[in-house]
């Protein structure tokens, strides 16, 4: 009998089909001066924009400028471009994933790696951590009861990326798309359970309707005390609660 790819073995997991073993992805980066390299997972994605042009120094893509302490986090966002007032929306220009140069070169590259067996995501914008770099913290929590109709202008815009990525992700044939998002702290979530049914989930499940559709699963790494919306993000159409 032929032995089962850990790409088989990951979906099956998923899917709940009755899996030999569990997925594997161990810890990658050195400790005590060991690496453990085994993963059935491979990730892939989008290319840099050639038409990219930092708006200050440190910006990234989206014009956020992170500051970190330790070179090893991902940073804490200090220049918010929609910062200063809504009224920004209107010229703001949004990173360009819909370019198909940002794509080439990536049909072979998960061809390769699903030749190693192995299960290949790619990585979507945040729907809740995003508009909070963008706006500013406390400018996003007051949002979503003072300007909600323009927070919502901004999330559709998020999820007009999120589709234009998975279009290109099914043609490549991934397997998957991850959001790496935080929608809570560790004692309580960011937003209301009410507000977050209302304003979030019919976009999350527009997202997760869309990869299912291509026959892809959507994974979902969430950092904060998020229990409140764990029913929903089954709702939701969420595939794999990363925690």
């Amino acid at each position: 009998m032929k032995e089962m790819t850990g790409r088989e073995i990951v979906k099956r997991c998923i899917e709940f089909r009755d899996p030999p073993r569990i997925g594997m992805h161990f810890q990658v980066d050195p400790i005590d001066g060991r690496v453990w390299p085994e993963t059935d997972f491979g990730g892939a994605g989008y290319g840099p924009d050639p038409n990219f042009v930092p708006r200050q120094p440190g910006a990234d893509e989206w014009g956020v400028v992170k500051v970190t302490l330790d070179p090893n986090s991902m940073g804490e966002a200090k220049v918010h471009p929609l910062g200063e007032g809504w009224r920004m929306l209107d010229t703001y220009r949004f990173p360009d994933y819909a370019n198909p140069i940002r794509y080439v070169g990536l049909s072979e590259k998960v061809a390769a790696l699903h030749a190693q067996g192995k299960y290949v995501y790619g990585d979507i914008p945040p729907l809740m951590l995003e508009p909070a770099e963008l706006r500013g913290m406390e400018n996003w929590l007051v949002d979503h009861l003072q300007e909600r109709e323009n927070l919502c202008r901004l999330l559709d815009k998020l999820v007009d990326l999120r589709l234009a990525m998975i279009e290109q992700y099914a043609r490549a044939g991934m397997d998957a798309a991850i959001t790496y998002d935080d929608m809570g702290t560790n004692e309580r979530v960011f937003v209301s359970p009410k507000l977050f049914r209302e304003i979030y989930l019919p976009r999350y499940q527009k997202t997760t309707a869309a990869l299912h559709e291509h026959g892809m699963h959507f994974i979902h790494h969430c950092c904060g005390f998020v229990r409140q919306y764990m029913d929903m993000f089954i709702e939701g159409g969420c595939d794999v609660i990363q925690l």
